[in-house]
Formats: C-alpha cells, structure tokens, sequence
C-alpha cells in the first residue's frame, strides 16, 4: 500500500480525497489486493502439493506394475509345479506298476530255483 498517497482533507480542491464513497472503494480495493496476495499464495501452495501427487501418483504406478510382474511370476511358477507334480504322480504310478513287476520276477525267479533244486535233490537220491 505503498503506492497509495496520502490525501489532505482540507483543501477544497481535494474534495474527493475525503469523499465516504471514495473511502470505501479504496478499502475495498486494499482488500481485493489482500485477497489476491492469499489467493496467489494458495495456489502457490496447491502447485507444489500437486507436484507431490504427481510422485506419489507415479510411485503408485511403478507400485502397482511390480505387483502384476510377481503375480505373473507367481503363476508362472504355479503352472510349474503343477506339472512337476503331474510328472511326480505319473512316476509313481509307474514305480508301483514297476514294483509289481518286480514281485512276478523275483517270484518267478524263486519258483524256478526251488524246481532246480528239486530236481537236483531227487537225482542225487535225496527225495
């Protein structure tokens, strides 16, 4: 308010400097300029808070990218297993149809010994 200059009420030819009317449209005036000065201030203020939610914005984004890349890779590694499992089951089953097998064998095997030694036991006399 600087640029305001003092008016002397006295001199008539100053009239209007002490005029109620006039009073009244500078007051408002140095209020208007008061109002501006905040307003300026607050969107000063709003501009940098808006520059902060633009970073959180951002960090939001990266946040969220990140989250769908372990989701995928977690998939990923679900459809593995599940076929390391199928693979796992396939295998036992085909070690119980090998242990079967197995058991036929080594029966066999034993049958076939135990006709060996018969027949050798009865050729030397001992049947």
């Amino acid at each position: 308010m600087s640029n305001f200059q003092e008016f002397d009420p006295t001199p008539e030819h100053q009239r209007r400097a002490i005029d109620p009317h006039l009073e009244v449209v500078v007051h408002k005036l140095t209020r208007m300029a008061t109002d501006m000065d905040k307003l300026a201030n607050s969107v000063e203020k709003m501009s940098e808070n808006m520059g902060r939610l633009v970073v959180v914005e951002e960090r939001m984004v990266q946040l969220s990218t990140n989250i769908e890349r372990v989701n995928k890779r977690l998939d990923d590694g679900n459809h593995r297993f599940k076929e390391v499992e199928v693979r796992v089951v396939e295998l036992e089953k085909k070690n119980v149809t090998h242990d079967k097998s197995s058991e036929w064998v080594e029966k066999g095997l034993v049958a076939m010994i135990s006709a060996v030694l018969v027949f050798i036991a009865h050729k030397v006399g001992l049947m």
